[in-house]
């Protein structure tokens, strides 16, 4: 008894820190890898390669995964399906179809299984919505019917919103509203580094910023109340000043030299930024354009 107690107590660090377990099944796809990969924005690094037997793979990690969305890759780097990984990552899931996700079943984590009801309902929307669109100069009717689908869509997001306010899910649900350009970036958790983990942010900062009056004093006024809304998370605080200095150091906005200037004299020479060395700085500052 002493013996298979101290093989118990040996065993539980292991299965006390097994926190990751993803099955996925994809029907018709026979490849021998699968790549998982996480985004920073819209750019994607490689998580772990996934052996695949029939269409079906098992990852094990013992470390749990950081919260947000993933992306399934075939081994001929194919887009295959995004995963909404949240605190919960012992899930299932089984897909019929990669272009009708209706069918789709998902066991395990709550958050996984509505983010999947969520991207069916938003596909399917979106489709029609072009599909109305299209049609050249909308009549009132159509007008009404579009506000309706978007209208269905917000509705339809709120309804899967779990208790925990913390929760992943509900922060990329409440990213997805639509806002105009003074509500803009309501919503938008910028505060939180989960907020890097899908391409969202990049298509908000091009819509809106390429939507500014082209007029250095409007963008710094503008950049500098979005990295204001970042708090304490430095990491999305980086991100959006790394994303201001490769977009408006470029001969497109030649024109905007005080927009680099600023972005230089108070981030980069005030902020302790990861991966910014001196002799980084100390270039920029001294840059043609300054």
């Amino acid at each position: 008894m002493k013996r298979l107690f101290f093989i118990l107590l040996a065993l539980l660090p292991i299965v006390g820190f097994s926190q990751v377990k993803i099955k996925m099944h994809i029907a018709a796809q026979h490849d021998s890898v699968w790549y998982l990969m996480r985004y920073r924005g819209s750019k994607t690094a490689l998580v772990d390669t996934l052996k695949c037997h029939s269409g079906t793979t098992r990852y094990l990690n013992m470390k749990k995964l950081p919260e947000g969305i993933y992306l399934l890759e075939s081994q001929n780097n194919i887009p295959m399906t995004e995963i909404l990984l949240g605190k919960k990552q012992i899930v299932s899931i089984k897909i019929k179809d990669l272009n009708s996700l209706s069918k789709t079943k998902v066991r395990g984590s709550k958050e996984t299984k509505r983010y999947f009801k969520l991207m069916e309902r938003l596909r399917r929307n979106e489709m029609q919505i072009a599909a109305l669109e299209s049609e050249g100069q909308q009549s009132e009717k159509a007008r009404h019917q579009i506000d309706s689908l978007k209208k269905d869509l917000v509705d339809y997001g709120k309804s899967l919103k779990i208790k925990d306010e913390d929760s992943f899910l509900n922060l990329f649900i409440n990213s997805l509203k639509r806002h105009t350009m003074q509500d803009y970036w309501d919503d938008f958790a910028l505060n939180d580094a989960r907020i890097l983990t899908y391409p969202l942010i990049d298509n908000k900062l091009e819509s809106y910023f390429n939507n500014l009056p082209v007029n250095a004093k409007t963008i710094n006024g503008e950049i500098d109340k979005l990295i204001a809304k970042t708090g304490d998370c430095i990491e999305v605080r980086d991100y959006l000043i790394w994303y201001f200095y490769r977009k408006y150091y470029s001969p497109q906005y030649m024109n905007l030299d005080d927009v680099y200037i600023h972005l230089v004299d108070e981030y980069f020479l005030k902020l302790e930024m990861e991966n910014v060395s001196e002799s980084v700085v100390n270039m920029m500052a001294t840059a043609p354009n300054i």
